[in-house]
């Protein structure tokens, strides 16, 4: 009966062991904390690049592209002196962050002999009509400078979502156009309009 206690005295002794090791763990002290907001705003902003040639798609009767000039090589036919077909198609890099119109804009409504109040002899042109098309992303529009007037005109498209890559204008003469009959002989001159491309509001 002595051997009892001797075999009870080691679990006796590991429960005395283990009770004050688990009387000795205390909750851990609160973390204090401090949250900071980080804030900031975009404002509403358009960019828009400088012009170049369109690589993918060839130039006719186009000298270069210097700057912001667009420079045609020969506006007249040499066999008529009628108009001679030009294309060009120039790219813009752009982009707006929020909803926007595109404005395209001429300021003559076609190229016009600079020389004003010249009087333009019977049977003779002295302005030349042009199509310019103009592409962004999923929205187009084409502005018609029918030469008819001496006028601004403009045309344009707007977009309810914000847009960023290229813009294209596919500006083209066709041969024998004229503010006179078609295929009238063009008044000597220089002839020139300015086409304006506006990113901003709706």
């Amino acid at each position: 009966m002595t051997a009892l206690p001797v075999r009870l005295a080691p679990a006796l002794l590991l429960m005395a062991c283990a009770m004050p090791a688990t009387a000795q763990i205390a909750p851990a002290a609160p973390q204090p904390t401090s949250a900071l907001p980080v804030t900031g705003s975009v404002p509403d902003l358009c960019i828009l690049g400088d012009p170049r040639l369109d690589t993918g798609s060839a130039a006719l009767n186009v000298n270069a592209l210097t700057g912001r000039i667009l420079r045609i090589a020969a506006l007249t036919d040499p066999t008529n002196l009628s108009t001679r077909p030009v294309r060009a198609s120039l790219a813009f890099d752009a982009a707006c962050n929020y909803p926007y119109t595109l404005t395209v804009a001429s300021r003559n409504n076609g190229l016009w002999r600079q020389t004003i109040g010249t009087p333009t002899p019977n049977g003779f042109g002295n302005a030349v009509p042009y199509l310019a098309d103009v592409t962004w992303q999923e929205n187009s529009v084409r502005l018609d400078a029918d030469a008819t007037t001496r006028a601004p005109k403009s045309a344009g498209f707007s977009s309810a979502t914000a847009a960023a890559g290229t813009i294209t204008i596919d500006f083209r003469v066709l041969p024998g156009a004229t503010n006179a009959l078609a295929n009238a002989p063009l008044v000597a001159g220089d002839y020139t309009d300015t086409l304006t491309v506006t990113l901003g509001a709706q």
